[in-house]
């Protein structure tokens, strides 16, 4: 969570003595942490709003697609990236003392939302943390029930000397949630004063997804340069670095699973395999080497360099097999034998990728680019350039990014065998080129930016079907964030402007808007911090893309326009010492207006709703 400017001061006097950085910022040897959020500002929107109708489910994005940045293999659009840990966006910790920070909320239909974490240093080197969440709700609808636990394991450790430096990780994902195909009547729903929403009929009684995902990430930095004494008491020997050797290794399976008892319930289109059972399941690992070179800042005579590079180079293996249900012709034992199998293919890559950049803080310039020279997805390409000029003697800084992708269509749109979709496709390499332009003011809490994007052989599904626009795909964004602080009342805002041409694949609404107006204040001589508020979230009317649960993607729709409604969410926020509660009636004008809240066709969002939330954090 973001803190503002100009809100009101952290009634904790202390400095918190826990910090943590991302692999990003270690692979730099930056110093630079990210220090704890210990404000109120937004507590209570925990999790991404644009989902299926329940905490969990997928989640669909209302703003410009991007292509998978990283070069090499991709299976598919991962809709549930939001609720699970990622080998690379792990945090890691440096805490004198041990730190647990705790999550608990509890909402309507048995909602369960709970988090985890604990750090601990064992010495002032090496660190070791745990994280944990649970999700668990039953949801408005019939089918509507989500079950993910999810943990991760990490460590950090460099020597007294600095020539050494390790992060490591080992990761748990699994997800269960019933497929309920969304209602079957919308009109029934938007119409009728429908109390249970249990009643409702659902096009899917008997279908389930399933998801798991198991990792371990090792990655070793040996820092390269003179050895200096320390000019103080100590009288210590460290490695001043001038550049930087890391090796990491991954190794990564996941599981996809869908299963329906009631393949020939009218939903789907086609049945290819099985009409007893549908169970189609694809499992995908993979193991990745990189080895890189960084050139830093320092020069070994102590002198600082201008300009520097990085070289690195990635091999990736992976292994790839999908299954579909039980064939009637088999027998059950040659089922459990493993007489399953439809698709299987190996796959190996050759990447390499260079970075010049330079060191000033006034203005600064970095340029990427990757390729892969063999392999599977050889010919794929990446470039980026990023510029920022930062203002003297002020908080005000402009900058531009631009970037460009060439890469093959991801996996699941050239070859899929399942139940109910099958094709074995060619497609042309799919590129994304975009240019952001923004301007900040740190004193006004404001920034502002416009955004090119142009789409070239855009693939898509279409229904049952995968397509590859042949034309190009161009497309504006613009937004704005601000707020205003009044004394004690703030308004925050985030405004997102977006055009695309009527006629094209890509649908997206006109406006995106998020606003948040509350007042804050301190009671009972500073003990009690207190925001009370409201969030409003709209978005204008458009053909959104519908969900699918056999296949667990988002395809193009051109029946239904979804949006134009305001969800209005009324909170209260308070904090106590190092303790944080929220209190939260969601969609709170749910009773006033037509029942027509979508984020996804024929998935209604949940009705207005009571939750009760708390964040505890203890340092020693």
């Amino acid at each position: 969570m973001l803190s503002f400017g100009s809100a009101p001061a952290d009634s904790i006097v202390k400095p918190v003595k826990t910090k943590f950085r991302y692999e990003a910022e270690i692979d730099k040897l930056s110093n630079q942490y990210s220090i704890l959020d210990s404000s109120l500002n937004e507590i209570h929107e925990y999790r991404n709003r644009y989902n299926l109708g329940n905490i969990g489910l997928a989640a669909t994005n209302l703003c410009f697609p991007s292509l998978q940045q990283s070069l090499g293999f991709n299976f598919a659009q991962n809709n549930f990236q939001n609720f699970i840990y990622q080998p690379h966006k792990i945090e890691y910790y440096d805490t004198r003392t041990p730190y647990t920070e705790l999550f608990f909320m509890v909402g309507s239909k048995k909602e369960l939302y709970s988090k985890f974490t604990h750090s601990q240093n064992v010495n002032k080197n090496l660190n070791f943390t745990a994280n944990f969440q649970r999700i668990r709700s039953d949801g408005f609808y019939t089918r509507q029930n989500t079950n993910h636990t999810d943990f991760s394991v990490s460590g950090n450790y460099r020597s007294s000397n600095k020539r050494y430096f390790l992060i490591s990780n080992i990761i748990n994902n699994n997800l269960k949630n019933a497929e309920n195909g969304g209602i079957a009547n919308d009109s029934v729903f938007e119409k009728l004063p429908v109390q249970d929403r249990r009643l409702l009929p659902i096009n899917l009684a008997a279908a389930d997804r399933k998801y798991r995902s198991r990792s371990v990430y090792l990655k070793q930095y040996v820092n390269l340069g003179p050895k200096k004494m320390l000019a103080d008491s100590t009288q210590k020997v460290q490695v001043q670095p001038t550049s930087v050797l890391s090796y990491s290794i991954l190794v990564h399976d996941e599981m996809f699973a869908y299963t329906d008892l009631n393949p020939t319930s009218g939903f789907y289109t086609n049945i290819y395999n099985d009409s007893i059972r549908t169970f189609d399941s694809t499992y995908i690992f993979r193991m990745e080497n990189e080895l890189a070179w960084r050139l830093l800042e320092n020069k070994k005579d102590g002198s600082a360099r201008k300009i520097g590079f990085q070289l690195g180079m990635k091999h990736q293996f992976v292994k790839i097999e999908q299954f579909c249900g039980i064939d009637t012709v088999i027998s059950t034992l040659a089922y459990r034998l493993g007489n399953r199998k439809f698709y299987g293919e190996t796959i190996q890559n050759s990447i390499v990728n260079a970075e010049v950049y330079n060191f000033s803080e006034r203005f600064a310039f970095a340029l990427q680019g990757a390729y892969v020279v063999d392999g599977f997805n050889s010919g794929d390409n990446s470039f980026s350039l990023s510029l920022n000029y930062n203002f003297a003697n002020s908080m005000q800084n402009i900058g531009f990014t631009g970037s460009m992708i060439s890469r093959k269509p991801d996996n699941i749109y050239l070859n899929n065998y399942s139940n109910n979709y099958k094709w074995a496709n060619r497609f042309e390499n799919v590129s994304y080129k975009n240019a952001r332009m923004f301007y900040k003011i740190g004193k006004y809490d404001m920034e502002l930016g416009a955004i090119a994007h142009q789409y070239t052989n855009y693939v898509y599904f279409d229904g049952y079907n995968v397509g590859q626009e042949t034309e190009d795909v161009q497309g504006f964004s613009g937004y704005l964030n601000k707020t205003f602080h009044v004394k004690h009342f703030a308004f925050r805002n985030k405004i997102t402007y977006q055009y695309i041409p009527d006629s094209s694949v890509i649908k997206l609404p006109q406006w995106v808007t998020e606003h948040s107006l509350y007042y804050e204040n301190t009671l009972f001589k500073n003990a009690l911090r207190f925001q009370l508020g409201f969030d409003v979230f709209y978005n204008s009317a458009y053909f959104a893309n519908a969900w699918s649960p056999a296949l667990g993607q988002f395809y193009l729709q051109s029946q239904k326009k979804i949006g134009n409604y305001p969800y209005v969410d009324i909170f209260l926020n308070l904090k106590i010492s190092r303790a944080r509660f929220f209190v939260k009636y969601e969609n709170a004008n749910g009773v006033l207006m037509e029942q027509a809240y979508y984020y996804v066709p024929h998935y209604p969002i949940p009705d207005f709703a009571l939750k009760f939330g708390v964040v505890w954090r203890f340092f020693d």
